[in-house]
């Protein structure tokens, strides 16, 4: 199992593939689905999480930006089964000022707004991959039960991703799967037309 593979004084160098509003209209907040090119030099397994370092210093104390982990809502094969890329699940931090009654561009968060706006080709300083797997059962016949609110979906995606999407012959899912989302409203719902199609 692969385990900080980079660390945050010697992280890799990624590129943005695409950055994709999953949200409708209605949702509470902006979040997107964003796959990164890591060109196969930071393998990871399902459950595991990656660390994003923000381009820029922290203005309150000059040093670097520091990391922040994301749970990695693809499975090891990525999103085009090459397992040369990762996908993350990311909400654009955000902070509603009661005075102003809107929301203060001054007070937000740094790394997910750079992850949010960034464009194709873009280059993402990554650490990890961090934390602990959680490995698909010995038994594919053995039900499955994932409950995620929000972003949590991210490692249920892998989940799911492996389950009924890929096409991988060294194992091959058989059992019934359970997924419990809770979200704000209708147009919260994350990856709504891809679970549908499972």
């Amino acid at each position: 199992m692969p385990v900080n593979t980079y660390k945050n004084k010697a992280p890799h160098t990624g590129k943005v593939v695409s950055t994709k509003r999953i949200v409708g209209a209605q949702a509470t907040g902006e979040t997107c689905h964003i796959i990164i090119d890591h060109f196969g030099k930071m393998p990871y397994w399902e459950g595991q999480s990656a660390g994003v370092i923000a381009p820029g210093v922290n203005p309150k104390n000059g040093k670097p930006n520091s990391v922040r982990l994301y749970s990695i809502a693809a499975s090891r094969y990525g999103d085009d089964m090459t397992g040369q890329t990762t996908s993350l699940c990311v909400r654009r931090a955000t902070y509603w000022c009661p005075e102003m009654k809107k929301e203060d561009p001054a007070k937000k968060g740094v790394c997910s707004n750079f992850l949010c706006d960034a464009k194709p080709g873009q280059e993402v300083m990554m650490t990890g991959p961090t934390g602990q797997v959680m490995l698909l059962p010995k038994d594919p016949a053995t039900p499955v039960i994932m409950v995620a609110t929000g972003t949590g979906i991210a490692p249920m995606r892998s989940y799911y991703r492996r389950f009924f999407v890929e096409d991988v012959k060294t194992w091959e899912f058989k059992g019934l799967a359970w997924l419990f989302m809770g979200v704000a409203n209708s147009d919260a719902k994350l990856y709504d037309d891809e679970i549908q199609e499972c």
